[in-house]
């Protein structure tokens, strides 16, 4: 629903049912903010070529059809253990479809901090997304405390 300017009231004005209608339409014109969050900030091993979940990192919320949806990660350190490989962080929906994700090139004991994020909409019911890691070689490992934390943000930006 579109945004309606409301009348501007004046002292011993009646409010009517109609007026309240414009300001009720209106609440469904603007964002509703965060759905769902999830922090991590202990370490996790052995990514490998094989997609893995990123244990903890998910969010879960009832979809509207008609609203539009973030959904944002952030990996706070990546390092590749041994051999040069690209590495993978993706964003999926809860059968492990990737929806997006970051890609890079490491080399041995280099790290690297990701960020990605989708929007989306046509989602209705509950719906799941999760962070994933993998490589094409070799193993990586993910460093998280309470000084770099990961995290995955679901977050409601309007309507559609």
């Amino acid at each position: 629903m579109p945004w309606t300017t409301p009348e501007t009231f004046t002292a011993g004005q009646t409010l009517t049912a109609a007026s309240m209608n414009v300001i009720s339409g209106n609440l469904d014109a603007l964002a509703r903010g965060v759905m769902d969050y999830s922090i991590k900030t202990s370490n996790q091993t052995g990514f490998n070529g094989t997609p893995a979940d990123v244990t903890g990192l998910d969010v879960s919320w009832t979809a509207e059809s008609d609203r539009l949806y973030r959904v944002s990660l952030h990996l706070g350190k990546l390092t590749q253990n041994t051999n040069s490989a690209y590495v993978y962080a993706a964003i999926t929906d809860a059968a492990n479809n990737n929806k997006a994700w970051f890609e890079t090139l490491l080399a041995p004991a280099y790290t690297a901090t990701v960020n990605t994020s989708l929007i989306v909409t046509g989602l209705s019911g509950s719906v799941t997304y999760k962070a994933r890691v993998y490589n094409n070689n070799a193993t990586t490992d993910l460093t998280a405390n309470g000084n770099q934390p990961s995290y995955i943000l679901a977050e409601d930006i309007g309507p559609a």
